[in-house]
């Protein structure tokens, strides 16, 4: 609008043949991104991430050809307060999860209300490791069976201070997994498989639950 009004005045002191015409909204749009630096807008309002999302555009996702070849690993404070039994104050936990690549099938968990250390590590990835035949006895009425178990080729985990830790590398080590690979800082793409799978827990899941705090995954 304001451009349109300066284009008006502007006109007013031109004969017919030299009058200006009027541009279009999204060339205004593209002159301004031109002249601003948008990543210094966008992050004070929506963070570090989303400003270099907008700036940079969305990375190409790793692709995995086979099942095991990459087990993605993260944690995350779940959307839910419970009782923890140490003492009986109401708390949100934990979760460590493990998501294989490739088919997208959850590997393994561990769930804790102590923060995320080497020995949460370790259990997550001993339940990815093992059969799930527990399940049927603890749930009979459950119809399919958790048949995701096994070695991975390749552990993708974040920069954290706590996988990068010699007890977790070792215990990778000692399993037969061939490498522990660190994701570089805010780069999700990297990992996206496991960045869903948390969004479809808490939306999906945990948000229908009673107790649920609705935080942002």
């Amino acid at each position: 609008s304001e451009c349109s009004l300066r284009i008006d005045e502007d006109n007013l002191n031109r004969e017919e043949f030299e009058r200006l015409n009027y541009v279009s909204p999204s060339k205004v749009r593209r002159r301004f991104m031109e002249l601003v630096d948008i990543y210094k807008v966008d992050l004070p309002k929506k963070g570090t991430v989303l400003a270099k999302l907008r700036r940079d555009g969305v990375k190409e996702e790793v692709v995995a050809t086979r099942p095991l070849q990459r087990v993605e690993i993260d944690w995350t404070p779940v959307d839910l307060m419970l009782i923890d039994p140490a003492d009986l104050k109401p708390k949100r936990p934990n979760l460590i999860y493990a998501v294989d690549k490739c088919t997208g099938m959850p590997m393994g968990f561990f769930v804790t209300f102590k923060p995320v250390d080497s020995m949460a590590l370790k259990q997550c990835l001993i339940h990815l490791i093992m059969p799930k035949t527990y399940l049927k006895d603890l749930y009979p009425l459950v119809e399919n069976e958790w048949v995701a178990h096994g070695i991975p080729h390749t552990i993708v985990v974040d920069n954290a201070s706590v996988n990068d830790s010699y007890e977790f590398e070792e215990a990778c080590l000692q399993l037969g997994v061939k490498e522990v690979q660190f994701c570089k800082i805010d780069a999700g793409y990297q990992k996206g498989t496991i960045e869903r799978a948390f969004r479809r827990l808490n939306t999906m899941f945990i948000h229908n639950q009673k107790g649920t705090t609705f935080s942002n995954f």
